[in-house]
């Protein structure tokens, strides 16, 4: 059967469990915890498992190329994705295909089905990563926590090491109105057999310290002895965990010399982290920030960079706090477009009142064609937008990645 079907036949099952009445998204751990076991799908790997507000897929990125540097087979669980669900999936820099994505779903669901457990569309994927990297002989999971991590399909697994990226204000309405409670939420990946890394500046109120304590576990930060890390597209904190994650569980250092990991890590940037394309005369910056903190670094990122008369495409969820965003964006920005199509419609008309913006189409030559010579085109905001964005890019010649 041709790969175009096996999409097809994913995409239908994935619609309709999206779609299942039965299934409710309930932010609890006991159906897919049910399901592991049932499945026995616990790995055997090292697993680590990265939270944090911002900063989870470009530190996954990171530890997944310094790993294979290292000549460490490894697979990621990551989310969500840019153009593919089989993205979400990755063993030695390979995604799965449609294929072993149809095997794995219709592996595990008539067995959940017998026991009746109900599980969501997250966690289907989740489970279907877990059982494909049962099929490998391998050395290192790295899982990304969707949202939160206590009560996070990720956390059925106990992992080896955690990673808390950065703390901030997102899914709010999940995680709780205050840092500490969005904390105490992430530091749920926690647990006696683990350790932790994280810079002290998260825990400004001194909670990640007790239950560290408590615990009984070794919290590490990142080695101050990594040489300064520049040009890169996402934070070097983030490169800086995943250098010291590795060094503790696998004696990086010992199999990669340090021009070797630095190199790895300017050579290897993730897509829409700060990715740019030319066409013509025009420079367009692709960036999923779609939270008050992403934003900020992005913004700060174009300050320093001076770029020119800086446009910008951009939507959000509604469920984001759209109007801080808005309030450190609009210092920086010269025009704003919204995107005005049966997707993105509804939430732009939203924004369209706090902006001084135009409506237009989502054809990004025509965006461009309309901006002035020289002109600098931010598309940032929700994944969506920006996967839109990129796919017309990258399959149009005339666009030059400019990494």
């Amino acid at each position: 059967m041709a790969e175009c079907n096996y999409k097809s036949r994913v995409d239908n099952l994935l619609n309709n469990l999206s779609n299942s009445s039965n299934v409710v998204l309930d932010y609890k751990l006991d159906n897919v915890t049910q399901a592991v076991a049932l499945l026995n799908l616990k790995p055997k790997a090292k697993i680590i498992t990265v939270a944090g507000t911002n900063g989870k897929g470009s530190t996954v990125h990171a530890l997944k190329y310094l790993a294979l540097a290292a000549k460490l087979k490894v697979a990621t669980f990551t989310s969500p994705h840019l153009h593919c669900v089989c993205e979400r999936i990755n063993i030695n820099d390979a995604d799965i295909t449609y294929q072993d994505l149809f095997y794995a779903i219709t592996y595990i669901m008539p067995k959940l089905a017998e026991q009746k457990i109900a599980i969501t569309y997250f966690e289907l994927l989740f489970l279907a990563a877990l059982y494909l990297f049962q099929q490998q002989k391998l050395d290192l999971i790295i899982l990304e926590v969707g949202i939160g991590g206590r009560l996070d399909a990720t956390n059925s697994i106990k992992c080896d090491m955690a990673i808390i990226v950065t703390i901030n204000y997102d899914h709010c309405h999940i995680l709780g109105n205050t840092l500490k409670q969005i904390l105490s939420e992430k530091a749920g990946i926690l647990h006696t057999n683990c350790t932790l890394g994280a810079s002290k500046e998260i825990d400004k109120e001194g909670y990640l310290a007790s239950l560290v304590d408590k615990l009984g576990i070794t919290w590490w930060e990142p080695q101050g002895t990594i040489p300064i890390i520049t040009n890169l597209t996402y934070p070097s904190i983030n490169a800086y965990l995943a250098v010291t994650a590795l060094d503790k569980l696998f004696n990086l250092k010992s199999l990669l010399e340090m021009k070797e990991i630095i190199k790895v890590l300017k050579t290897h940037q993730p897509m829409a982290r700060f990715e740019k394309f030319t066409w013509q005369t025009h420079t367009i910056i692709l960036d999923v920030a779609h939270n008050p903190e992403s934003v900020a670094n992005l913004m700060q990122k174009l300050q320093t960079q001076s770029y020119n008369l800086v446009n910008a495409l951009f939507c959000v969820k509604d469920t984001k706090d759209f109007m801080e965003i808005l309030k450190i964006s609009k210092p920086y920005i010269h025009k704003w477009l919204l995107p005005l199509n049966e997707e993105f419609g509804p939430i732009a008309k939203v924004l369209k009142p706090h902006l001084n913006a135009i409506f237009v189409p989502l054809d990004i030559k025509l965006i461009l064609q309309d901006l002035p010579d020289n002109s600098t085109l931010v598309v940032f905001g929700t994944f969506p937008l920006v996967a839109n964005v990129r796919t017309q890019i990258i399959n149009e010649i005339n666009f030059v990645n400019k990494g």
